[in-house]
């Protein structure tokens, strides 16, 4: 897969980032309320949830439907014409893992797709965005890596100032989105 500018998906890392801080607020939030932190399934859930309201709030994307209620999410970039398949880099790891495990010949036949998945890592400073073609994982209808992963770009929490259409400006105030979230919530639910 030709490699893809940091500009082509910024709108899109900006999304992530600034739901990302959402989450560590809501986190932050609960764990007052209740005297006790949110599921790390919680977290994971309520930040997807956050990246697709935040997609379906503006114009430059389209939000897919399908498993949308079980947290996956896929958008169509409407001015690029490009499908992108959102997944922590966890998942990813993960899902490499099972297919290691799972491979019983030596050639494996699976069909491409011209949806390109970013992968993305959390950090204490801000995100990891990666991107690679995709192809159906063996048995599934999962998509998984076809290829190497390409570094596109880093985008830090500082320079997070436009949050996506619809979303506020997080405040970090004394609240510390790291020891709220650590790199979780990228978890994935690979059997989608």
């Amino acid at each position: 897969m030709p490699s893809m500018e940091a500009t082509e998906v910024d709108p899109l890392a900006r999304i992530l980032v600034s739901s990302w801080l959402a989450t560590a607020l809501y986190s932050h939030q609960f764990r007052e309320e209740y005297d006790s932190p949110p599921t790390t399934i919680a977290k994971a859930h309520h930040f997807r949830s956050v990246v697709q309201a935040r997609v379906n709030q503006g114009e430059r994307y389209a939000l897919h439907p399908e498993f949308m209620e079980f947290g996956r999410v896929q958008v169509t970039d409407t001015s690029l014409g490009a499908n992108y398949l959102i997944r922590s880099m966890s998942a990813v790891s993960i899902e490499e893992n099972f297919a290691k495990r799972d491979q019983i010949g030596l050639f494996e036949v699976s069909r491409a797709f011209g949806i390109s998945l970013l992968p993305y890592r959390f950090e204490r400073t801000g995100m990891q965005l990666w991107v690679c073609g995709t192809k159906q994982a063996r048995d599934s209808r999962r998509l998984i890596p076809a290829g190497e992963l390409n570094h596109v770009g880093f985008w830090t929490y500082d320079d997070n100032l436009d949050p996506g259409p619809g979303g506020p400006v997080f405040d970090q105030g004394d609240l510390d989105p790291w020891d709220e979230l650590g790199d979780e919530p990228d978890i994935d639910g690979f059997a989608l």
